[in-house]
């Protein structure tokens, strides 16, 4: 009979999954103020930038925001570094 992991004093190993590329350029969306939106954080969904439930049976969640300006911002596609992804251009003068 097979040790399990807990049995044999090893611990089970904790697969980590890279997310897909969905795109290597931001992708330009509309955004209204105080709208609550989820980013896709796989790269799977097929409504890019945002979540459709692709990551399903996987390791990943969408990212919620909530958005502060209505107007043209552009969300990362590439999924590799979720802290540098959003980015809202600022109105000019």
């Amino acid at each position: 009979m097979g040790s399990s992991p807990q049995s044999s004093g090893r611990q089970p190993i904790k697969v980590i999954m890279k997310p897909t590329v969905a795109n290597n350029k931001p992708i330009p969306v509309d955004l209204d103020a105080g709208e609550e939106y989820y980013f896709c954080t796989c790269g799977k969904s097929a409504n890019q930038p945002f979540c459709d439930g692709s990551h399903k049976g996987t390791n990943f969640a969408p990212k919620p925001f909530v958005a502060e300006e209505t107007g043209e911002a552009y969300l990362c596609q590439c999924k590799q570094s979720l802290a540098h992804c959003f980015w809202i251009p600022t109105k000019s003068a």
